[in-house]
């Protein structure tokens, strides 16, 4: 499986600043696991 991420910084306006979060657009709904399984690769708390 091949997905765009990016990992953009939150509640900010200024570059590497803010909270970092991890953002995929699915086209459907994932299970929880698959969403954790996820932000450990992309070594986030949550995506």
């Amino acid at each position: 499986m091949s997905l765009d991420l990016w990992l953009i910084d939150a509640f900010t306006d200024h570059p590497f600043a803010g909270n970092p979060a991890g953002v995929c657009l699915l086209a459907a709904p994932r299970p929880d696991e698959w969403m954790q399984a996820l932000a450990r690769e992309m070594n986030q708390a949550e995506t």
